[in-house]
């Protein structure tokens, strides 16, 4: 078993002041086996760590954290960027025609496009989602007081 941090942006992203290599270069240091870089609405950086991945002995997953209608989702082992702006369950279906599989980031908090309670409850009794959603995270440090 190893270990991955799949909630990581890069200076694609507006919210972030780090390259690509030195999200690996510190990601092989404390010894993750994984990572996706998932900035917000931009897959570049995740493309550009997965070419890069292996000269750090690491494996990086391609993904972005997509604006939904309805909140933020991780859309991962996806090549493509889905559209941002569409309702949670468009989004997901989206992510599954392309291949790929979803988590919630930080659901439920206080940061402003975080999935609420009722939008994640409320996809989970579609049966055309059923099975993309497969995953809710469960630590951000952004979320802690």
């Amino acid at each position: 078993m190893g270990t991955a941090d799949i909630h990581i942006h890069s200076t694609y992203s507006h919210d972030a002041t780090i390259t690509v290599r030195a999200i690996l270069r510190q990601a092989a240091d404390v010894g993750l086996n994984v990572i996706a870089i998932t900035d917000h609405d931009e897959i570049r950086g995740s493309l550009e760590a997965r070419d890069l991945a292996p000269k750090y002995k690491l494996e990086a997953i391609p993904g972005v954290e997509v604006s939904t209608r309805d909140g933020h989702l991780l859309a991962l082992f996806i090549e493509k960027l889905p559209p941002a702006g569409l309702p949670l369950l468009d989004t997901l279906l989206i992510i599954s025609r392309m291949g790929g599989i979803a988590v919630a980031p930080h659901p439920f908090s206080h940061l402003p496009s975080s999935l609420s309670m009722e939008a994640v409850i409320g996809v989970m009794t579609q049966p055309r989602a059923k099975g993309v959603l497969k995953g809710i995270e469960t630590y951000n440090m952004s979320t802690q007081a």
